[in-house]
C-alpha cells in the first residue's frame, strides 16, 4: 500500500511534468494570436488546485475517507467542469491547466516534499 505522502509526491513530479509540457505548449504559440495567457483563468485554476488539495489533505467534510461523499464530490465537480469546459476557449482552457499544473506543483513541493502531509486535526 502506498502512503499519502509517497502519493503527494508522485502527483507532485506528475504535476511539474504537466506544468513544463503546457507552459512550452504556451509559450511555443506566443506568435499565434488565439494562443495566449489569460490570467483569470490561470489564478482560478491555481487557487482551485490548492483549496482542492488542502481540503484533500486534511480530510475536509470526510471526503477522503467516506466514499459516498467522495464521489458526489466528483460527480459534482465533473458537471461544474463539463459545464465550463464547454463555455471557454482553448486559450482559457490552456490557460485553467497551467495554473492548475502549478498550484498543485507549489503545494505538493510545500507539503509532501519539504514538509510532511497536513494532518487531519492540524
Amino acid at each position: 500500500m502506498i502512503s499519502q505522502r509517497r502519493r503527494a509526491r508522485i502527483r507532485f513530479l506528475s504535476a511539474l511534468y504537466r506544468t513544463i509540457q503546457k507552459g512550452t505548449q504556451i509559450l511555443g504559440n506566443q506568435e499565434d494570436e488565439s494562443s495566449h495567457l489569460d490570467i483569470r483563468y490561470f489564478v482560478f485554476g491555481f487557487t482551485y488546485q490548492i483549496v482542492h488539495s488542502w481540503t484533500h489533505d486534511r480530510d475536509y467534510g470526510k471526503i477522503r475517507t467516506n466514499y459516498w461523499r467522495r464521489f458526489a464530490t466528483f460527480v459534482a465537480l465533473v458537471a461544474v467542469f463539463l459545464k465550463l469546459m464547454i463555455s471557454i476557449s482553448d486559450s482559457e482552457r490552456e490557460s485553467l491547466a497551467l495554473g492548475s499544473a502549478i498550484g498543485t506543483v507549489l503545494y505538493r513541493l510545500w507539503y509532501g516534499v519539504l514538509h510532511p502531509l497536513p494532518s487531519i486535526n492540524g
